[in-house]
């Protein structure tokens, strides 16, 4: 069984990605491949679950880049307010299957 209190490796930057244009504010922040985690029967493997903020916040290149990688699959946590306020951004065109499974409750 897995401890969850015992420390885990760290997620490690994913190279070229996840450092936004000072100037523009555009890009992706902190984006982290979770590989190497502890789960049930072993850990997660490095390339297959990444994780970032605000995916809208990509560049083209930076959802191209993503794309050759093989993404395929998103799961937005934002809440139905952010996801209006923002979009999805440079994804929007893309056949990349998208869930929206917002993490907190609904909140007015």
């Amino acid at each position: 069984a897995v401890d969850p209190w015992e420390p885990h490796p760290r997620p490690r930057a994913v190279h070229g990605l996840g450092d936004p244009d000072p100037d523009t504010e555009q890009g992706l922040l902190n984006l982290r491949d979770l590989g190497g985690i502890p789960v049930a029967g072993g850990t997660t493997r490095h390339g297959v679950v990444l994780r970032s903020d605000d995916l809208s916040r990509a560049t083209t290149w930076e959802v191209e880049a993503l794309l050759d990688a093989g993404l395929s699959t998103v799961v937005d946590l934002r809440s139905p307010h952010e996801v209006a306020s923002a979009g999805t951004g440079a994804l929007r065109l893309r056949r990349v299957e998208q869930h929206h499974l917002p993490l907190l409750p609904r909140s007015g």
